[in-house]
């Protein structure tokens, strides 16, 4: 079974990516401070990371650039509400604006994880 981190503060956000994600036959692991989604990635084996930007604390962006760093072969979704449409950055980690629209956003993430073909990590 596939397992991902999702990270974020908000319980509205978690809920709505949580049922979803979970019905599509993934582990959902939920955290809220980002600081401790990192350990918790670096401890874990993921398959992929969902952090939401609005977190307060540890930068979400630096978040994703020590877990990249650290495990490159884990997809990370950046969810942030300054970016309009979604986005590619370094290899592996994608920005897309705060999922407003969710339906579109798990149509996203469920594609990626959908063409990973086995855990690198």
């Amino acid at each position: 079974m596939k397992r991902i981190l999702l990270c974020s503060q908000e319980p509205l956000l978690i809920k709505e990516l949580y049922g979803p994600i979970r019905d599509g036959g993934i582990e959902v692991v939920t955290i809220e401070y980002i600081s401790d989604a990192v350990r918790e990635f670096l401890a874990n084996r993921y398959d992929a990371v969902i952090l939401d930007t609005r977190n307060i604390g540890l930068n979400a962006y630096e978040a994703a650039s020590i877990m990249k760093d650290t495990i490159s072969s884990a997809p990370i979704f950046l969810l942030t509400d300054s970016v309009s449409e979604k986005t590619r950055l370094k290899d592996g980690v994608y920005v897309t604006g705060s999922p407003k629209e969710i339906d579109s956003f798990l149509a996203m993430f469920k594609e990626i994880i959908r063409n990973r073909s086995s855990v690198l990590i």
